[in-house]
This record gives structure tokens, sequence and C-alpha cells, in this order.
């Protein structure tokens, strides 16, 4: 949310898009500042090989129902990469 709301202070008229996989979509109310996250940038998401749907009715209940209702919508098509952030990061120390 800091790092968002910094970049929205320096570009103002700029549209911000915030992509994460759908195995962190349901930690989302549990993130500092959720709804002011969708608030500074339009949250969409992308599946995760081998993910449930997404948690609609808990995110309704943590979440601004009009921002999830908005975020339902958000789903990014894309080739499935069997690569995670955090072995890519591994991948980077070593």
């Amino acid at each position: 949310v800091d790092t968002l709301a910094g970049i929205r202070a320096e570009r103002p008229d700029d549209q911000l898009v915030f992509l994460l996989g759908s195995d962190q979509l349901h930690l989302l109310p549990k993130w500092r500042e959720p709804a002011r996250i969708m608030e500074l940038a339009e949250v969409v998401y992308v599946d995760r090989a081998g993910e449930a749907e997404p948690p609609w009715e808990e995110l309704r209940k943590a979440l601004p129902a009009a921002q999830v209702e908005g975020l339902r919508s958000r789903k990014v098509t894309m080739p499935s990469v069997w690569l995670s952030s955090t072995d890519l990061r591994h991948r980077v120390e070593t």
C-alpha cells in the first residue's frame, strides 16, 4: 500500500494495475489496508495452475462488496508459467 501510494503521488494521472496470482487473492484481506490497495490500483489476478476458484464469498465478507465484484471480472488469461515468485527470488540469490 505504501508503494502504491508513493507511485500515485508521483503519477496522479496514471492508471495503476496491481497483478497478483489467484493463490494470493484469498490472502488479500489479511494484507495491510487491502481496501486502500484496491482504491489506489486496479487489482487484477491470474490463475495459478492447480488453484481452486477464488473464495468470492469470503472476500465479499472481508472487503467492500463493490470492489470484490469489480475484481471478480478482472481475471487475466495467459499461459501458465510453472515458476513462483519464491522460486524466482531463490534463483536470483544463487
